[in-house]
């Protein structure tokens, strides 16, 4: 049970502005020097909300609004990061 997820669901008619500990499961090629340069590249872009951020295994959590998942998932498709899923877990805030 150690790997129990509740995910929460986001309103697109209510939080799309919200910012959201937003998770990204990548690839198991995702290395922590990979996710620096991601993090950094989407600072450059004006999409990060906080300097926080963190690395669990081979997933990403950022801190964005909904509205910017989209740009963080054309980027890593770019960069050739497969991504397995996308989601905020429960009890996560900023």
């Amino acid at each position: 049970m150690k790997d129990l997820l509740f995910i929460r669901k986001i309103e697109a008619d209510k939080g799309i502005d919200e910012v959201y500990p937003i998770t990204f499961e990548l690839g198991g090629t995702f290395e922590k020097d990979a996710a620096i340069k991601i993090f950094n590249k989407l600072e450059d872009m004006k999409v990060i909300e906080s300097n926080r951020f963190t690395i669990r295994g081979n997933s990403l959590t950022i801190y964005i609004q909904a509205q910017n998942i989209n740009k963080v998932v054309e980027l890593l498709i770019k960069e050739g990061i497969n991504i397995y899923g996308i989601y905020v877990v429960y009890g996560d805030s900023f």
